[in-house]
């Protein structure tokens, strides 16, 4: 809750989902860390890489979904919620 403050500070907490996400694209598709942003997380995006690649194609879609309802004034918490929410789902 302490992140949904402004709907400036959730569209930012998306593009940092969607900056890790295409880290985990990026390694999953070259396993070469050199070009990762997130590469102190390299642990956490090599477990990442056990989604599909349709399920990392599906949480770009929410993600953009998410921003989109978020820049529609859509209540913030209950966008993150259900982003979370569907994230977990891909990752499955």
């Amino acid at each position: 809750r302490e992140y949904v403050k402004e709907k400036k500070d959730v569209q930012n907490l998306i593009k940092q989902f969607q900056v890790w996400f295409r880290d985990v694209l990026l390694y999953k598709a070259t396993n070469d860390d050199s070009y990762l942003i997130y590469g102190s997380d390299l642990n956490s995006i090599r477990e990442m890489t056990s989604i599909p690649y349709s399920g990392i194609e599906g949480i770009f879609k929410e993600l953009e979904d998410a921003n989109a309802k978020i820049s529609s004034n859509v209540n913030a918490e209950q966008v993150l919620s259900v982003l979370l929410i569907k994230i977990k789902e891909y990752m499955k």
